[in-house]
């Protein structure tokens, strides 16, 4: 079954799981601001560089407080923290402040605009993909694909898997270009082949399945197609697909997936 507005499923499922939310961001933050805190001395000479002005801990000592590590969760003293840095310029910052504004209890869909552009005006990758969905979803308004094409394009010619999926499927359905299914193939597989299959990648590789299917931008096969469900994890669509298939296929279609595997081996998430 088709899983229609790739776009959108991404852009939900951060408005349920906002990033501030996220464990795991820490560590992306972190890395980003070359600071990284587990105690209460590193929460300390964090907030001391803070006070006195160093960019990158004033966003760093925000995560802090965004996500309660080494102190207790302050949502409103981590906007503060991100808006200091932020109004200095600093990249990061605007970012975490564009998609807080985006998707956070506070919605402010103007201060999300402003403080992502600026972000990804400075090449920011993650505010590139976060501007470009959002205008593509109209989240600022009406849907603007011109914008929504530029920005994604930005993000995905920086590998962005996320951008990657959301410009295939602009070039599946034909928004703001001319639809073109080999085009979307391109981007789909480009987003597929991230390891580990987290949002794009996994958007990408079952809409690649789904071309496969159908035979639309790329060659008509099964077999090629039950591998990128297998990788996907969609399962229903792997039980409607052995149906039309010979024990043979299948077991071919297996090793091609098992041998995908062996050559994509699982590494860290990127900190684009």
């Amino acid at each position: 079954m088709r899983v229609r507005l790739a776009c959108y499923a991404l852009v939900v499922l951060a408005s349920v799981f906002p990033a501030s939310a996220q464990p795991a961001i820490f560590t992306q933050f972190a890395q980003n601001a070359s600071i990284v805190s587990h105690d209460g001395a590193n929460f300390a000479d964090i907030s001391a560089k803070a006070e006195a002005g160093d960019l990158q801990a004033q966003f760093a000592l925000g995560v802090l407080y965004a996500i309660g590590q080494s102190v207790p969760k302050d949502p409103g003293k981590a906007m503060t923290w991100w808006r200091k840095a932020a109004e200095q310029g600093y990249a990061p910052a605007q970012e975490r402040l564009g998609t807080e504004y985006l998707f956070g209890p506070n919605a402010d869909r103007g201060e999300a605009e402003i403080w992502l552009r600026r972000a990804a005006m400075q090449g920011n990758v993650h505010a590139q993909f976060w501007l470009g969905a959002a205008y593509q979803q109209g989240r600022f308004g009406s849907p603007n694909f011109a914008e929504a094409l530029k920005w994604l394009r930005f993000a995905a010619n920086k590998d962005n898997q996320d951008a990657q999926a959301c410009l295939g499927q602009m070039y599946e359905d034909g928004e703001g270009v001319a639809q073109d299914y080999r085009t979307a193939a391109k981007w789909y597989r480009k987003a597929a082949e991230h390891v580990p299959d987290l949002g794009g990648a996994n958007q990408g590789r079952h809409r690649l399945a789904q071309l496969y299917l159908d035979g639309t931008g790329v060659p008509k096969s099964n077999i090629t197609a039950y591998m990128w469900f297998a990788l996907a994890h969609s399962q229903d669509d792997l039980k409607q697909l052995q149906a039309k298939m010979t024990p043979a296929q299948i077991a071919q279609a297996q090793n091609m997936t098992a041998d995908w595997i062996k050559q994509h081996p699982v590494q860290q998430i990127s900190n684009q």
